[in-house]
């Protein structure tokens, strides 16, 4: 049972990074010189 919470925490991790890294990306789009970022 504690693997499939596991997996599920794992995955809204990974949702949370995604989430975040876009938001900072859209934020900073019109600043100079800033260059995107990627959730590896």
């Amino acid at each position: 049972m504690s693997s499939l919470l596991n997996i599920g925490l794992t995955g809204l991790s990974a949702s949370q990074a995604y989430l975040n890294t876009t938001g900072h990306n859209i934020a900073n789009a019109a600043t100079p010189g800033f260059h995107r970022q990627n959730v590896t």
